[in-house]
């Protein structure tokens, strides 16, 4: 999977021309954006065409709003690796600074999606804006894109328990302390990755590993049913613990483990229904 930073990649590779764009944020890819990215590619495999998945990095609000608190759902590289498993060819970051902020909707329109990205078609979520000030929204999208001969559609937002899914009540889910709502949302597993600390006993094995939250969400302390995986497996069940205030959360596993003194890890909190 390519996950290409506009930052540094000036221009696309050509067999990814005429691409059909998921676009959106994306931060979280829940059941919504799965929705996006499926109807995206349900337009393009006919043609043969790639599916380009288009997030901003970084997120808007994070420009905006710079002292916010912690509010990451999954990194960029963990957004990309699901947008793999979705069926995307890549996806795009768009460097989302000063420049970007203040593109109106149809210079935005014109120089990213026609000019740079070079698009044949566009799906967004049906409540998506953008552009300065966010002036624009799907009703400007159908019709530029029919201006400019390209295929255009939005989609209907996804329900969960009566209420729609998005990113934001996916953080009120996990600041509450209810993984199995956030994760159902999500369609995965909540995750966090990252560069952990493990505890190693007289016996040369691991029994506790800490990971720093850097810029994930806090969930309420408590203690969770959690999985650690290493290099994309299955390491050990065991439970992961968040402590008022703390900005690392702690893993302690089942069984005994052999790693190293900082290695790179993922510890997944584990929904119900994901189970």
């Amino acid at each position: 999977m390519r996950l290409i930073r506009f930052d540094t990649c000036h221009s696309l590779p050509r067999l990814l021309n005429d691409s059909y764009l998921a676009l959106g944020n994306f931060d979280g890819m829940h059941l919504g954006h799965q929705a996006v990215v499926a109807k995206a590619k349900a337009m393009a495999r006919p043609k043969g065409a790639p599916v380009l998945v288009i997030t901003f990095d970084p997120h808007p609000v994070r420009y905006f709003q710079p002292s916010t608190a912690p509010f990451q759902i999954m990194t960029l590289e963990q957004r990309a690796f699901r947008a793999a498993a979705l069926g995307a060819d890549a996806m795009i970051a768009l460097p989302f600074d000063a420049g970007l902020a203040r593109l109106s909707a149809q210079t935005f329109f014109e120089q990213w999606l026609i000019d740079r990205l070079r698009t044949a078609g566009i799906v967004t979520g049906a409540n998506f804006a953008f552009g300065a000030g966010r002036s624009g929204n799907v009703g400007f999208l159908a019709d530029a894109s029919a201006s400019r001969g390209i295929a255009f559609a939005a989609v209907e937002p996804v329900f969960s328990a009566g209420k729609m899914v998005s990113s934001s009540r996916i953080r009120d889910a996990l600041r509450a302390g209810d993984c199995n709502a956030a994760c159902t949302m999500m369609g995965q597993n909540f995750a966090i990755t990252g560069l952990a600390k493990s505890r190693v006993n007289g016996r040369g094995t691991v029994s506790l590993i800490e990971l720093p939250m850097s810029d994930y969400v806090r969930l309420a302390p408590g203690d969770y049913p959690a999985n650690l995986t290493f290099e994309q497996k299955l390491a050990a069940c065991g439970t992961a613990s968040i402590v008022d205030r703390s900005d690392y959360v702690s893993f302690v596993s089942k069984q005994p483990l052999s790693l190293g003194a900082e290695t790179d890890v993922t510890i997944e909190f584990v929904g119900h229904e994901m189970a």
